[in-house]
């Protein structure tokens, strides 16, 4: 008698559901126009013109570099927000990726942001240093005034 051992049938497991393969492009195109909608809003401020007149210029690309940083924090909190379609997609490791290589572009565009802000800054400081020059001219003046007495 020779005993057959049958093999119990393999289990296969569970199908995934797969995200459609033009989710990727579509997500990818609407971060993309999303940045391509800031750069619109900036140029029809009028701000190209800008960059040729100096100090108005580096204002100008100060606003840029705000605007775009704004609206690449905001994909950058999207992509970490774990939303069950995007995470789905891009997988959580790829999103991961993603949101560090943001947060070096995030830094860089919030640095180059607070240009406007610095020289505004030192625009006051020159006009404080002009006054102080100017009041302590007018003390030096008078008092030479008086020592020619």
């Amino acid at each position: 008698m020779t005993a057959t051992t049958a093999t119990p049938p393999r289990r296969r497991p569970a199908p995934q559901p797969r995200a459609a393969r033009w989710w990727p492009d579509a997500l990818g195109s609407a971060a993309i126009f999303s940045l391509l909608v800031v750069v619109a809003l900036w140029v029809g401020n009028g701000n190209v013109q800008a960059l040729a007149r100096g100090w108005a210029g580096v204002t100008s690309l100060g606003r840029l570099t705000g605007l775009v940083s704004a609206d690449l924090l905001l994909i950058q909190v999207l992509l970490m927000a774990r939303i069950p379609w995007i995470e789905r997609t891009y997988g959580q490791d790829r999103l991961a990726r993603w949101h560090r290589l943001h947060d070096v572009l995030e830094y860089g565009l919030t640095a180059s942001d607070l240009s406007p802000a610095v020289r505004s800054r030192l625009r006051d400081f020159e006009a404080a240093h002009n006054n102080v020059r100017e009041v302590i001219e007018a003390a030096l003046a008078k008092w030479r005034t008086r020592r020619k007495r």
